[in-house]
Parts: C-alpha cells; structure tokens; sequence
C-alpha cells in the first residue's frame, strides 16, 4: 500500500497527518510519496512516515495492492489514478466538501453534510460520505472527555491554526485574547497556548516575549485541545477533533477552501464563527480582534459551551479511520478475488 498526498506550508499538512493516521488504522507502515516542498518531506520523516519517491513509475512498483490519493488538485491527482488503473492497482481517494472528485474504487468525503458530486468515486456504492468517515487520529476516542469534566479546571484558551503563515495568524489572535483576558473580570486568569503547527516554517522570531501566551509544541497540541475550555481552530482535520474530543471552538478560515466547513459547522452549532468578514485579510488586526472576541464570549458562557461539546461528540465520534479501514479493506479483499479470478481463467486450456 502507498500514499499519494499533497503537502507544504501553503496547502499545509493535514493530508499528509490524514495520511498517517490511515496507516496507522490500517495497521501498515506509512510509505507516503509527497507533492510538495522539501520542507514537507523532513516533516513527513519527523512524522515517522516512510518517504517514497515522486514520481509515479518509481512508486507504481509489481506487489501495490492499493494507492491512496489524498490531494486537493484534481489536475495533480488524476495522472496517478489513470497510471494505477493501466496497472490494475485498486484506488482509495480522500476529499474535502467534494473537492477533486475521483473515479476510484473508493471514495471518502468525510465533511460535515457531504454528498456526492459529479465524478466522485466510480458509481454511489463506492463512496464513503459525512463526518462518520472523517479520518481523525485513533488517539481522539481515547481522549474524549464528558463535557462536565470541565468544571473546576482553571480556564484554558489553545489556539491552532497550523503552521508559518497560520502561525503568525494565531499569534496575532493571541496577543488580542491576551488584551482582552486582563480587561474582563474574572477571566484575567485564563491561560493561552499556542500551536505553531508543523514544518520548519512554524517558527516565529520572538515567540518568548510574548506575556502571558505560552507555547506548545506539535506533539502535545491534541493533549492540550482535549483539556482546553476553549479553542480557536482553522477550517480544517483540526475542527473534526475538537468536536470530537468535546471541546468548544471557533473556527476561522484561513484559506479560501475552508470558508465551506467552516460555514457548515457554525450553521449546525458545532461552532461559533466570526461574523461576515468580506475583505478582511487573514491575520489581519480587524480579523484577529474578531476572533479574540468569539473566543471571549465562549468563554463566559459555560451553557454554550456545554452543549456545544455535546452536540460535537454526538455529531463526530472519532472512529473514522477505522470505518475507512474496514472499507479499504473490503477493496483489497475485491481486488484480489478479482486477480485470482483473472489468473484462473488465463491458466484454463
């Protein structure tokens, strides 16, 4: 089994993290090949993932039972389904709010209300579609907590982004909830984490001076998000993990092709937007106090907060990829009745 994913500072990481954690599912090593920068592949080798070559003929090798696409570019990822098809290779496609549609054997959109477009898997029975399907990581189930579990514990407010440009997006968040923190009573006390994603574009010149903010590294940020009161998320796998774990959140787009989910999540009270922000650019003073301020809000409203976290959990409860496990499963298990089919009718006299 091989991994075709899309990653760097700009698309960031979440495919190739979906990546690993579908492996990881699946009981297999992640042997992942990466469209993206160099930075993307040390961060896949710091992710323990085993780095494959680019290119398709080095990677379409005789034994791949199964390739698994997880790119937003339908334009990137369609040459690697045409090559996997001339080779008799089964194919997985992962998506998001149905972008890239792929005819593959098997298809999963696990966004909140998704429902299958033009071109997405090769006929319906071949799609896995809703937040059932969302492929988070195995760790979520066993972190999840009962939303009165908050109470008593000193107030807490993780903000995470992603990494580089999201970083400084979130710092930028962070200085304003820092601001208005010591100007309400009662709330000056909450804490504020920050994530600064991954990549070696997540570092930030002059993090340490920042009073009162404290900063979290990557591999404790899902421990932090399952213990905060109140996060502030992007658009993205990050979302899904938060409401699974019962954490109440604000989610704010940070690309363009997040401003759907984010939109979907709020109008189902899994979340608490913004507000129209047209023309406000990300990271941005006007975005950033917008934010702060629907954080702050969540913050003083324990009820909100509560059932929030119950309809999150209720809505998404963490055992995607194992469900995309079982299904890929089912595929390889068609794949090779199919081959020994095939085999049997050439050996016939």
């Amino acid at each position: 089994m091989a991994f075709r994913v899309a990653a760097s500072p700009r698309i960031g990481f979440g495919h190739l993290v979906r990546a690993i954690h579908l492996a990881r599912a699946l009981g297999v090593p992640p042997r992942v090949s990466i469209r993206g920068t160099i930075d993307a592949a040390e961060t896949a080798s710091r992710l323990g993932a085993e780095r494959l070559a680019g290119s398709i003929r080095e990677v379409m090798r005789p034994g791949l039972g199964l390739l698994v696409i997880d790119d937003p570019s339908r334009a990137a990822a369609e040459p690697w389904l045409r090559a996997a098809g001339r080779a008799g290779v089964a194919v997985a496609s992962l998506h998001d709010v149905g972008l890239a549609p792929l005819p593959s054997d098997l298809a999963i959109d696990g966004s909140l209300g998704a429902r299958r477009v033009h071109g997405l898997g090769r006929d319906v029975a071949a799609c896995r579609l809703g937040p059932t399907f969302a492929v988070l990581s195995p760790d979520v189930v066993s972190r999840r907590r009962a939303p009165s579990e908050q109470a008593g514990r000193a107030a807490t407010i993780v903000i995470g982004l992603g990494g580089g440009r999201q970083a400084r997006a979130g710092l930028t968040i962070a200085r304003h909830l820092r601001i208005g923190l010591d100007c309400r009573p009662g709330l000056s006390r909450a804490r504020v984490l920050l994530s600064l994603g991954l990549g070696s574009g997540a570092r930030l010149e002059g993090i340490g001076s920042l009073d009162g903010v404290a900063v979290i590294a990557s591999p404790r940020f899902r421990a932090a998000l399952a213990r905060a009161t109140v996060a502030v998320v992007a658009g993205g796998t990050t979302l899904y993990e938060a409401c699974a774990l019962g954490t109440p959140v604000v989610a704010v787009p940070v690309v363009a092709g997040q401003a759907t989910t984010v939109r979907r999540f709020v109008r189902a009270g899994l979340a608490v937007g913004t507000g129209p922000l047209r023309g406000v650019a990300v990271g941005s003073a006007r975005w950033a106090r917008a934010a702060a301020d629907a954080a702050l809000d969540l913050l003083a409203d324990a009820r909100r907060r509560e059932v929030m976290a119950r309809r999150g959990q209720a809505v998404i409860d963490g055992r995607g990829a194992e469900r995309v496990a079982q299904a890929i499963r089912a595929v390889l298990a068609a794949a090779q009745r199919t081959t020994m089919t095939n085999t049997r009718t050439r050996m016939q006299p």
